[in-house]
Parts: structure tokens; C-alpha cells; sequence
């Protein structure tokens, strides 16, 4: 149902000693494997002796797809004392959900107090003897990719809302109404396709700016798709782009109100834009949010799901039988970047 490209994973790293030789030599390893990693010093939620200002560093962890907090060799001595990383543990599980924060702890490190701690957290501890050997680096991309599309009710947030509505007020709209036929938008012509000979693919972008419409608009003339209007009686009209091709209608639509979280971004996180980090930590959370609207539409395309929306309407089981197998052909595809 839903063509996904993998994209690089941003990691953050903590780690009680920046200029250690291991991490390097771990971080190196884990962005050849497919990741981006950022220590922990190079947040701007952190001043020259360590501490962590709370404001600009929930502002910052969301923006993440992982925490590894990495106990290494030569380090125990320099684990504080003072709380801070407990306190560093508990805001990234609250931020990005237990399942995506690792402890990491090379040959026994970890303080017994972290340790208990990470456990009551629910937080995955990888133990080895060594970091940086394949079978470390190995049960971490496996736990990075098997959590990569875990998210947690809190987490999922306003990208979730915007999924269900667009579901529901798109997709479920169209299919509730189109058996009546449609409006050709340029020449008026009334048509009535056979349901059963439909289908509708959601491209969701890969990059999330106010330039949405205009490329949706690119694609359309691109391919030369056709306008169309499907009335509800109920509600206002759904408009949408579709091709013929072989006897068959495709509809195609580009999700215009994933743009609310372009501008939650800008509104209301208040990322310095005017810096490279400021930009980067941009990009990171709305990546995070393109992944948090399609998982969960792919979620809502279920059959479970998609009959318990049209158990609200009052329509014969034989209609909704027709919308089921309808909406099983809606493929949702996130494109590249420089596709459109």
C-alpha cells in the first residue's frame, strides 16, 4: 500500500567526553551504516561547561529520530554525579518515546544508577565488549530500523490530527461520493467512472515548504493530469487531479495541509534560521513530521480502520464493501526531493 524511501536516520549522541577517540570511531562507523550523528556539545542548548539550558533543548530533541547515549571504555570516571545524564535520559524518552533512545554500554561502564534508571525508562541497553565491533553497530541498526516507524500517542502529535483529517475529509469523501460521477473542471463534461476501475495514488513530498502547491501544480502539467470536482451533498466539493490511461482513472493528490507543520515549525519552535543548526534542526523536525503524517495515513488505510469510518455512515454493507476494495488500491508514495 505505501512505497517508503529510506532516508538517513539523525542520531543524536551523548557522551560524557566529546574529544574521546571511541566515539569518534563509533560515529564514524554508524554514518557509513546510513545515519547522521550529532554530539551533544554541538546543540546550542549546551554552554561551554556542559550544562544543558531545558528551553533550547526540548526545543531540539524532537527533532531527532534517535538518542544513544554511550557509555565507553575509559569514561566510568567521568560520569557526573550531578543527575545530568539521568535528567538527559528522561527528556529524550519523553521527547522521542523509549523505543527511541539507546544506552549503549561498553564493557560494564554504565553506572549501576543509569542503568536502573534506563531500565524503569523501558530504554533498550546494547551491552559489549566492544563498540565498534560489527556485531555492536549490528544490534544497533537493527533496533534503529525496527523502531524507525514506532510512534508514540504523544509523540504522534498534530502530524497525526492532519492525517486524519485529510483521510477523512479527502480520501473518504471522494470514495463516498464518486459513484455519482464527477466534473471534468475545463470542459464541464460530466463523467461516471466504474468504482472498480479507479484508482488514487497520495504523494506525499519529501521536503515540506510553503512551495507544496506549485509543485504539485509542475507535477500535474508534467503528466498533464485533468481537474476534476466530485460533489457531496453534505459538504463542500472535493477537487482533485486524474489521468486516463488503458480504460482505467487515476487520481492523483498531494497532501496541501501537511503545510501546517511547515508553519508549525517556524511558529511556534522558533528554530534561528539565520545559522546552519538553526536550518538543520528545521529540516530534521519536518522530516519527523512527513514520516508521522504517513505512517499514520497507512495506518487509516487499514481495512479494520477504514470500515470503523464507514460504520459511521448509513449506507448498505454493499457500499461499503465497494469502498473497501476501492480504497485498498490507494497507494501512498513519499517522493524525493528533487522530483518535482
Amino acid at each position: 500500500m505505501r512505497a517508503v524511501q529510506k532516508r538517513t536516520q539523525n542520531l543524536l549522541i551523548f557522551s560524557e567526553d566529546k574529544n574521546s577517540p571511541r566515539l569518534e570511531a563509533v560515529c564514524q562507523r554508524l554514518t557509513t551504516l546510513g545515519n547522521t550523528c550529532t554530539v551533544k556539545e554541538d546543540l546550542p542548548s549546551y554552554d561551554n561547561s556542559g550544562k544543558a539550558d531545558l528551553s533550547v533543548l526540548q526545543r531540539h530533541l524532537p527533532t531527532f529520530d534517535f538518542c544513544i547515549f554511550m557509555m565507553l571504555k575509559n569514561e566510568a570516571a567521568k560520569q557526573k554525579n550531578d543527575g545530568t545524564p539521568i535528567f538527559e535520559m528522561g527528556a529524550a524518552a519523553m521527547a522521542l518515546g523509549a523505543s527511541r533512545v539507546i544506552l549503549l554500554d561498553e564493557d560494564g561502564q554504565t553506572s549501576e544508577m543509569l542503568r536502573r534508571q534506563a531500565e524503569s525508562f523501558g530504554i533498550r541497553i546494547i551491552a559489549a565488549k566492544d563498540a565498534v565491533r560489527e556485531e555492536t553497530l549490528g544490534l544497533i541498526s537493527e533496533h534503529i530500523a525496527e523502531n524507525a516507524a514506532s510512534f508514540t500517542p504523544m509523540i504522534i502529535g498534530a502530524a497525526g490530527s492532519t492525517a486524519d483529517g485529510y483521510f477523512s475529509n479527502f480520501i473518504m469523501r471522494f470514495w463516498m461520493n464518486i459513484e455519482n460521477g464527477f466534473t471534468d473542471s475545463r470542459t464541464g463534461e460530466k463523467i461516471s467512472p466504474e468504482m472498480e476501475k479507479i484508482d488514487m495514488r497520495i504523494i506525499i513530498p519529501a521536503k515540506i515548504d510553503n512551495s507544496i502547491r506549485s509543485r504539485m501544480t509542475r507535477f500535474s502539467d508534467s503528466y498533464g493530469l485533468k481537474s476534476g470536482t466530485v460533489t457531496d451533498p453534505n459538504s463542500s466539493n472535493v477537487n482533485f487531479r486524474y489521468a486516463m490511461s488503458d480504460g482505467r482513472m487515476t487520481v492523483y493528490d498531494m497532501p496541501n495541509a501537511i503545510i501546517a507543520s511547515y508553519n508549525t515549525a517556524k511558529d511556534l519552535l522558533h528554530f534561528d534560521v539565520t545559522n546552519d543548526f538553526g536550518i538543520e534542526a528545521e529540516e530534521r523536525y519536518l522530516l519527523r513530521e512527513i514520516d508521522f503524517f504517513g505512517f499514520t495515513l497507512e495506518m487509516l488505510l487499514e481495512p479494520g480502520n477504514v470500515y470503523k469510518k464507514l460504520a459511521l455512515y448509513h449506507i448498505s454493507e454493499e457500499k461499503k464493501q465497494r469502498i473497501l476494495d476501492a480504497i485498498s488500491r490507494v497507494k501512498v508514495t513519499v517522493h524525493g526531493i528533487d522530483t518535482f
